[in-house]
């Protein structure tokens, strides 16, 4: 395998949203500790598959380097005997899940989709279906090695190093670029998910539901038709045993073209009525690439949103001594006329280590939100008001919209990341996020 470093032609890149649209370079990398990987002196971030939403994985400046990791994706070592990967920062979940599983191991947090790569999954510090009994990412990671402004290579740790790794694990790259990760894998007793679904009645009675079925299962998601009043599917999963599933036959999940026409609400409503109905109530085995993956079926699925693009808008704020959280959600983003295609709720357990990672104690709600001019903005800006009040916080690996006076108001930690960031020098890996959001400003960094 060659090792060499070349650079693509300028083109247009935008996150899986498709806004903002920056002209942007890829630096193509199969050896990310190699000397030249950081030449320039401009800004820079790295940028795997592209699935953050907004523009966390854009140059902070026009016509800026993106240094793409696509292409280191080798396995180190695996250790079936303990459950210990090492792989590059490359390297694709739904390559980790296709290995993985059929040796009995899974990787412990997963995203929605199969389409990132280990490097931004650590990045965001990825949280799933499980994070009220799993935590998020980071909890999972033993070690990671990134390469810094100063081309050093460092090995850091929770305990080597601390203060760079939990800068790293949910920094959004702005701490240099990870090129491995040594990561502790679940063991898992069969390819199969053991999935028990019920339908609530609006958002109040999937509320009440979900916090039982966490109690009772490790995956946990609810859907949430919003142009059908609230109501509601809760999908409950755990791993199924070999005696459950011995008569199973695994059949890869078929993937469908995205259909070629122009989104509307009436179709949106008329496809979730068939969503709804199609989820039959009861128990029944899935494979896992259905359970936890179930937009991966549809290629390409962000281009129903035309040219215009959207944004996914997800919060976490606390459930509340009535358990009512999410409905506060859901009743602010009806009172300022969002209009959601896709509204998932899920379960929160303890606060993610990282200084700026997402998950913390509640429930977290997510809204796929069609672009408007204007209006896109003015209804994040306006939800964030309500989400800074009820000590809530947004997920950087979606957002798009926010401004630097309300990201400093949600996250405490900022401060001590831009200490880090400057204690190491860090100051040269940026994104149109953090400059977005001002952090690069911040303490001199």
């Amino acid at each position: 395998m060659s090792d060499a470093v070349g650079e693509q032609p300028s083109t247009l890149l935008s996150g899986w949203g498709n806004v903002p649209r920056i002209l942007s370079t890829e630096r193509m990398c199969e050896e990310l500790e190699r000397d030249d990987v950081l030449s320039g002196n401009g800004p820079t971030i790295a940028r795997g598959l592209g699935r953050s939403y907004g523009d966390a994985a854009l140059p902070a400046v026009e016509r800026g380097v993106l240094v793409s990791t696509r292409l280191a994706d080798r396995w180190i070592e695996l250790d079936s005997e303990r459950g210990i990967l090492q792989a590059e920062a490359g390297v694709a979940l739904r390559r980790l899940t296709e290995t993985l599983l059929p040796r009995g191991w899974y990787v412990p947090v997963c995203p929605g989709t199969q389409d990132v790569t280990l490097g931004g999954m650590v990045a965001a510090d990825v949280h799933g279906k499980n994070h009220h009994v799993a935590g998020s990412l980071g909890r999972w990671v033993r070690s990671l090695r990134v390469r810094i402004a100063s081309d050093r290579v460092v090995d850091c740790s929770p305990v080597h190093h601390a203060d760079l790794f939990w800068s790293t694990v949910g920094g959004m790259g702005l701490t240099g670029i990870v090129t491995s990760v040594e990561l502790q894998l679940e063991r898992v007793p069969s390819p199969w998910i053991w999935q028990r679904t019920i339908r609530c009645r609006d958002v109040a009675e999937l509320s009440t539901d979900l916090r039982r079925a966490s109690t009772e299962f490790p995956f946990t998601v609810g859907w949430v038709d919003l142009f059908a009043g609230g109501r509601s599917v809760l999908f409950a999963g755990r791993w199924a045993s070999l005696a459950e599933s011995r008569n199973m036959r695994f059949v890869p999940a078929r993937v469908r073209r995205t259909p070629r026409v122009p989104l509307s609400n009436t179709l949106i409503s008329i496809a979730n009525i068939g969503y709804r109905l199609s989820k039959r109530p009861g128990a029944r085995l899935v494979a896992a690439d259905r359970f936890f993956f179930p937009l991966d079926s549809i290629a390409n699925w962000n281009r129903f949103y035309g040219e215009s693009g959207f944004t996914q808008y997800q919060c976490v704020v606390p459930w509340g001594a009535d358990g009512l959280g999410a409905c506060r959600v859901v009743d602010a983003f009806r009172e300022f006329g969002g209009i959601s295609y896709l509204t998932v709720i899920k379960d929160m357990g303890e606060q993610g280590d990282g200084l700026l990672s997402f998950p913390r104690p509640g429930v977290t709600v997510t809204f796929d939100i069609p672009v408007r001019t204007g209006e896109t903005e003015r209804l994040v800006r306006e939800m964030n008001e309500r989400v800074i009040e009820w000590g809530g916080t947004v997920y950087l690996a979606k957002d798009a919209f926010t401004t630097p006076e309300q990201f400093r108001r949600m996250e405490p930690r900022l401060s001590e990341f831009s200490k880090v960031r400057q204690a190491w020098d860090l100051g040269r890996f940026q994104s149109a996020l953090s400059r977005r959001l001002g952090i690069d400003t911040m303490e001199g960094v």
